[in-house]
């Protein structure tokens, strides 16, 4: 049965995370310290802010490197969320250059959308380009919910497997192994949210 540890570094929305698992009937909790990551069968890393501030968040609690070493390397299922899937980038540059955690190659930039206004906030269909067992081709032209201002351009093509349009067609999520990510909040997606959830907790 599946047990999802929440990152808690300080800058996220915790609570409806967790309110989106208790509608399916997932448990989960908080991680607080580092063996909470030895706990949790599947990880969640939610993040609302800026990408410099989470990074910093991360390295003052020590998760950077207990992330890799006891999440990735174990093959540990990762879902990041909105700022949580911008974190597994290699490097954003929101408030300066800051080095992020590396896990899915690719550069976080802020949106580039012409007279169309940011933060990109509200409904917009996905587009899957590579389906896997949590992004399936179910999501196809489905909406779901933003709230963002920079995204992750991937290194390579291959790890992204869907993406939306705002004014520039840009990565909706990612997925590498077992890591995966979303830009938009499934807890605020209604019913495809959730089965992104329920699909990623029942690896």
């Amino acid at each position: 049965m599946a047990l999802v540890g929440i990152i808690n570094y300080g800058i996220g929305n915790l609570t409806s995370v967790q309110s989106a698992l208790q509608q399916i009937k997932v448990e989960s909790f908080l991680i607080e310290d580092l063996a909470g990551f030895d706990r949790a069968t599947h990880v969640i890393l939610p993040g609302v802010g800026a990408f410099a501030q989470g990074m910093e968040n991360l390295h003052q609690r020590g998760f950077v490197s207990v992330i890799h070493e006891r999440v990735v390397t174990k093959e540990k299922p990762l879902l990041g969320i909105c700022l949580g899937m911008q974190l597994l980038g290699s490097i954003g540059y929101e408030f300066g250059e800051t080095p992020g955690l590396g896990i899915i190659p690719g550069k976080v930039i802020r949106m580039e959308v012409g007279s169309l206004r940011l933060p990109h906030v509200g409904w917009n269909d996905l587009s899957v380009t590579r389906p896997n067992p949590v992004i399936t081709q179910d999501f196809q032209n489905q909406a779901v919910y933003f709230v963002h201002s920079y995204h992750l351009v991937t290194e390579h093509a291959d790890d992204t497997c869907a993406t939306s349009d705002y004014g520039i067609a840009f990565t909706a999520c990612v997925s590498r192994g077992k890591t995966f990510g979303a830009q938009f909040h499934p807890e605020k997606s209604q019913t495809f949210g959730l089965k992104l959830l329920q699909n990623f907790v029942s690896l």
